[in-house]
């Protein structure tokens, strides 16, 4: 693994792996692996702040993961490499929270 974007409730993380071209999330709870996806060299992921949705950026474009589901959706093709993805915490928060 080389990538780790974790809920602010620590309940849940994304971990990305770009040699085998998979990504994970993790149910840190449950200590089990509870969905995992073949998608080209993710390299960068981002957890909203409320822990609803991760973002991850790979070769094949944006991944989108519902993290309340536990579960990765059908990513959108980007048309360019991109190499991060950030996620601002929405309309209702004029400030970032960590």
């Amino acid at each position: 693994a080389s990538g780790l974007a974790m809920t602010p409730n620590r309940h849940q993380a994304v971990v990305t792996r770009p040699r085998a071209n998979e990504v994970a999330i993790l149910d840190l709870r449950g200590r089990r692996v509870a969905d995992r996806a073949a998608f080209g060299a993710p390299s960068s992921s981002s957890v909203s702040s409320d822990g609803r949705w991760a973002y991850v950026i790979g070769d094949e474009g944006v991944l989108r993961v519902d993290l309340r589901e536990m579960r990765l959706l059908a990513q959108p093709g980007l048309g360019t490499r991109a190499t991060a993805v950030a996620v601002w915490p929405g309309h209702t928060s004029p400030i970032m929270r960590w």
